[in-house]
């Protein structure tokens, strides 16, 4: 079994550590992150991270980084299409929202950068 990074939210930022177990088979909130984002003030960049972490931990063997900026591509997580729609639904039920370029085709990120600011940050 390889090592999942479980990602949290603290007033220090956002933090990693090794979990044990992922469970593939849970609906609603990430179940890499035990607590709602309501909880805690997050800004929409770190639930985008935060959502990409636990998607990278589900569908691709890459490990996620300790940081992330906003140039490093998204192509090196080794996503697919259907994880990538998966990204996008797991942000959508935090902010309510996938950008209508995203939608549309108009618009594929290929930055964490380009990413975040789709959301309008």
């Amino acid at each position: 079994m390889r090592a999942i990074q479980a990602v949290s939210v603290s007033s220090q930022g956002l933090t990693t550590k090794p979990v044990e177990r992922y469970n593939t088979g849970h609906s609603g909130p990430c179940p890499v992150y035990s607590k709602s984002f309501e909880d805690a003030k997050v800004t929409t960049r770190d639930i985008v991270q935060t959502r990409l972490a636990a998607v990278v931990a589900e569908h691709s063997p890459m490990p996620f980084p300790d940081a992330i900026d906003d140039d490093d591509e998204l192509d090196v997580f080794g996503l697919d299409s259907l994880a990538f729609m998966s990204l996008l639904t797991a942000i959508e039920k935090e902010v309510g929202y996938i950008p209508k370029p995203i939608l549309e085709g108009d618009l594929y990120p290929e930055t964490f950068g380009e990413l975040v600011s789709a959301y309008g940050e």
